[in-house]
């Protein structure tokens, strides 16, 4: 009993700490992570508790197991798993990648499989309204509500809370002047799936306190709802916001009939409170910039090709002959003969910068808006070592020197004589560098990047080639930069979509069987809202039906799967939401 207690509150702990990934460092990398810690100490107490278990009745741990989720469900799911592996296996390029892919989404389902068994094989204790589904909402809804407060303090200013988000992450993106919420959460989006995730389960907890006496619960449940709503609505993920707002109406006019009158209008009028609360959100994002004494900058030149790149690997003393891509965003033009494209070196080592070198002049005019490509010689240091190399538009009249705001961000060259290395092994001065380079890119966006119009167009290039198992599950972001026109990009940038995503790294039969999946999902969470027999159960499959319907209208503009906290609720809400046990047992739910 101690240890079936103890897995379900690692279950709970697991759902509040979502947004709370710490990550743990060595001096050369990132050696783990306070979320995958707490998946092996989560799998490992199961995994004792079941062979405990065993030990007195194997027979019913079988029958348990076959039991905890309906058998369409966990036949969709191995299906997922199967067709992952087999793109893995067939993977023509990157190979490994693809097979810590496949990994993963087996771990995903192992995880759903444990959360159902735990859900399935629950126990009530006083008081008799416990739930573990309710616990998971109450879990997750606290979390979201602690992450968005940290989130709005920062924003605000609030050094002490701005202190706590920077324990796990000390990034800042921004749109237009704006600076975009994303609390403790690695990025704006993957914020915004959690936030919107949390405010369902807030709103749902709300819909449940029908009787009296619970309603200074519903009104702290609101509460929270709309700290969550503002936040989400300042993390200016267009996508969450959206996909968030319509399951919200979606589950309502779908399940009205079944969730009541009460509920209903205690959700449609918090989303409303929500909403209004969150648009006025931008008026304070938009000061939250002026405070904070974060300017947007007026660069005149953006750099795409070679002075995009972050990463390369160089011989000393060498003449490289580069293709540089750069588009005049000033409002005067650049001369032919007069200017063209010059770079800087400078050595981390020595903190050196060397002088401007010209490299090439611009053969025509380049009007304001022009983009050009052309050659240039680039001549590197003759002593090896970790430099960062700066491009610049310049002007030649007698004496080189590089126009105002016209610098590129830095591309970090590692000059050795083999002209070659490994990834990992830059010093930890470059490492600084480079994460202070790529936080550049990210907020200033000063280099020609892809928009998701051509992504879509590389993820549907890449199926064409490999229709039925696609190129590897996780190749999409590796093998982009060869169906697109644009050098090798950001190995961490995604198809934007969930199911491009899937169907270029695992083909139609990949997504065929995902697709089932969330089918199978979607009517197990049907059949327990209309089965539902009191609030609690209803509020639960509520909150499910928002969950998903959010999942897959955001889906069509994001992929989630991929980053842990994101990727962890997907999972272990389909175990969650989906076990079968308890009063469950022989009904419709069941049986489907």
């Amino acid at each position: 009993m101690i240890l079936r207690r103890a897995c379900e509150f690692q279950l709970y702990a697991l759902f509040f700490a979502l947004p709370f990934e710490y990550y743990f460092r060595s001096r050369e990398q990132t050696l783990f992570t306070s979320l995958k810690l707490q998946i092996l100490s989560f799998a490992a107490s199961w995994v004792c508790l079941k062979s405990a278990t065993a030990v007195k009745s194997a027979p019913e741990i079988r029958c348990r197991l076959r039991l905890s989720m309906p058998g369409r469900l966990l036949a969709a799911v191995a299906l997922f798993v199967l067709m992952q592996s087999l793109g893995a296996a067939f993977a023509s390029e990157f190979g490994a990648n693809a097979a810590k892919a496949a990994v993963k989404t087996g771990l995903g389902a192992f995880l759903a499989i444990v959360a159902a068994d735990l859900v399935a094989g629950f126990q009530p204790r006083p008081p008799e309204r416990s739930d573990p589904v309710r616990a998971s909402m109450l879990a997750l809804s606290t979390s979201g509500a602690l992450a968005a407060v940290l989130g709005l303090g920062e924003l605000a200013g609030i050094d002490t809370l701005g202190s706590v988000v920077h324990l796990f992450q000390k990034s800042r993106y921004l749109v237009g002047d704006r600076i975009r919420l994303l609390s403790t959460m690695e990025h704006p989006n993957t914020a915004g799936a959690l936030l919107s995730a949390s405010l369902f389960a807030s709103l749902a907890l709300a819909a449940s306190q029908n009787r009296a006496g619970r309603r200074q619960w519903k009104v702290a449940w609101l509460g929270l709802a709309a700290v969550q709503g503002l936040a989400l609505v300042l993390t200016l993920s267009r996508g969450a916001i959206a996909s968030t707002m319509l399951a919200i109406l979606v589950a309502s006019l779908i399940f009205r009939h079944c969730v009541g009158e009460t509920q209903r209008r205690t959700v449609m009028s918090a989303c409303a409170v929500a909403l209004v609360m969150g648009m006025s959100g931008f008026y304070f994002a938009r000061r939250g910039t002026e405070n904070s004494g974060l300017t947007s900058r007026k660069h005149v030149a953006a750099w795409g090709l070679k002075a995009a790149e972050e990463v390369r690997y160089l011989l000393p003393a060498h003449t490289y002959q580069e293709r540089i891509a750069v588009q005049n965003t000033s409002p005067l033009p650049w001369q032919a003969g007069e200017c063209g494209v010059g770079y800087k070196w400078h050595s981390l080592s020595t903190a050196h910068t060397e002088p401007v070198v010209a490299g090439t002049a611009f053969a025509e005019t380049v009007v304001p808006g022009r983009r050009v490509e052309m050659p240039v010689s680039l001549t590197t240091p003759s002593g090896a070592g970790e430099y960062f190399l700066i491009w610049f538009v310049v002007r030649d009249d007698g004496q080189v020197t590089e126009l105002k705001e016209s610098f590129s961000p830095g591309v970090l060259c590692l000059v050795s004589p083999s002209g070659s290395g490994f990834p990992g092994v830059i010093s930890d001065r470059a490492r600084r560098y480079l994460a202070a380079i790529r936080d550049e890119r990210r907020q200033l966006g000063r280099t020609a990047a892809p928009d998701r119009s051509d992504l879509w167009r590389a993820a549907l290039k890449m199926v064409s080639q490999n229709p039925f198992l696609g190129k590897g599950p996780d190749s999409f972001r590796l093998l982009k930069s060869k169906y697109m026109d644009f050098p090798a990009w950001d190995e961490t940038v995604l198809a934007n979509n969930l199911y491009l995503e899937i169907l270029s790294g695992n083909g139609i039969l990949g997504l065929a069987s995902f697709l089932w999946l969330l089918w199978e999902f979607g009517r197990v969470l049907a059949a327990r809202v209309v089965l539902a027999g009191g609030p609690l159960k209803r509020s639960s499959a509520y909150f499910g039906a928002m969950y998903l319907s959010a999942f897959t209208l955001h889906g069509l503009v994001d992929y989630f799967l991929k980053f842990t906290p994101t990727f962890l609720l997907f999972w272990l809400l389909l175990g969650t939401l989906c076990a079968v046990g308890g009063d469950n047992r022989g009904t419709h739910a069941n049986r489907i």
